[in-house]
């Protein structure tokens, strides 16, 4: 309807939401009356949330593992660590959007930083973050502040190193973002590129909502079951826009750009897609389903990465998630 700006199914799924948590009537309602900003602030304002998402499983983080560094258990934090930070204690980094502060940790934890500027809308994400941080003693490290990304000013060639992490996707405009990185990263400094880079707004291809459609089916009613509910998943659907819009205005909002306009102002050293193009859609309200250690968990968790595997090996599907090294050439 409208080149998908609204759709029944977006009602199904509010009423469904609401049902499992008679709180969120109210947080609905409000945003009809806020502005985007604050549509996008209230979106992202909470510090803990229920594991019914994909990147909860912890197989689902070992499978990013080994398909960024090959191995299952070395995740990217070293693996970058290794390859391209060689220095301790030396360089500096800026982050944007970094929510509770958590990667920014794990990266402070490599003992390779001298600083980290952080910076995230939300004002209570951002003093979560500040109390994690003095726990692990790394305020000395990471600054965390409240800044909107297109408030921050950095100076020219400020950092040694841009951390964009699953936070890119929010951007817009994403080029003025682009331009802002290009200036405040030295030259020859990395851009670290984690993110989803598929369609915006969440506006999947058919193909890809046909064949989430058919790996849901193959599993078990019993790990279909949604957070806090009674109710089997038994449909996945591409959300309304409209719906995408009053929910959080930044999601996905230019996804689709950040592959070409990073490729076009900095120089590529590393490129790998990290799949999820059909996990993301079928674990979507069910993953905590599939935190448990039962043989048959394991089993059917191999046959989503061997199913999503084999179609994206045929080409009838592409990654919707990317890891990208680059470099700054000014």
């Amino acid at each position: 309807m409208l080149n998908n700006l609204v759709n029944k199914n977006d009602l199904k799924e509010v009423i469904r939401r609401v049902k499992s948590n008679p709180n969120l009537a109210g947080s609905i309602a409000r945003k009809f009356f806020s502005t985007k900003n604050n549509r996008a602030i209230q979106a992202w304002s909470h510090v803990s949330a229920p594991q019914d998402k994909w990147w909860y499983i912890p197989e689902v983080i070992s499978r990013w593992n080994y398909l960024i560094t090959g191995d299952y258990n070395l995740d990217y934090y070293a693996y970058i660590t290794e390859k391209y930070l060689r220095n301790e204690g030396k360089y500096k980094a800026l982050s944007l959007a970094c929510g509770t502060g958590s990667r920014e940790i794990e990266w402070a934890k490599t003992n390779r930083f001298g600083a980290i500027d952080a910076f995230d809308a939300s004002p209570k994400r951002i003093g979560f973050a500040k109390s994690q941080a003095e726990k692990e003693n790394l305020s000395d490290i990471i600054s965390f502040n409240v800044g909107n990304v297109i408030d921050v000013r950095p100076n020219e060639s400020e950092y040694d190193l841009f951390l964009g992490e699953q936070s890119l996707h929010h951007f817009s405009p994403l080029n003025e973002v682009v331009e802002k990185i290009k200036y405040s990263v030295k030259p020859n400094g990395l851009i670290i590129v984690n993110e989803y880079a598929g369609p915006d707004r969440f506006q999947w291809s058919e193909e890809q909502v046909y064949y989430a459609k058919e790996l849901l089916i193959k599993l078990p009613e019993k790990y279909r079951t949604f957070y806090n509910s009674v109710e089997i998943k038994s449909d996945i659907y591409k959300p309304g826009r409209m719906r995408m819009i009053m929910n959080d205005p930044s999601e996905a909002i230019e996804s689709s750009k950040i592959l070409p306009l990073f490729s076009k102002n900095f120089e590529l050293l590393e490129f790998k897609p990290c799949a999820g193009t059909l996990l993301h859609l079928v674990f979507d309200g069910i993953a905590h389903n599939f935190l448990n250690e039962e043989t048959v968990t394991k089993e059917l968790l191999k046959m989503c990465f061997d199913f999503e595997d084999t179609l994206l090996t045929q080409k009838k599907i592409e990654s919707d998630f990317i890891f990208v090294m680059y470099r700054n050439k000014k």
